[in-house]
């Protein structure tokens, strides 16, 4: 069974090889700039997060 999947793989990259011929553009991701968050911004949203943690927490063993 393995030895037939095998044959159908090289047989089938075989036929894509012949259908798709030509030269294929370089695949380019461009990526945004990556900013660094300012230190306000980081204690804040940690003490936003930290605080709704330990009102969740406090609600789950009442």
């Amino acid at each position: 069974m393995k030895f037939r999947l095998w044959l159908l793989s090289i047989f089938v990259a075989l036929i894509l090889k012949k259908v798709f011929k030509g030269v294929y553009p370089p695949f380019i991701v461009e990526l945004p700039l990556y900013k660094i968050p300012s230190l306000k911004v980081a204690v804040t949203q940690m003490w936003i997060r930290g605080s709704l943690f330990f009102k969740k927490l406090r609600l789950s063993y009442s």
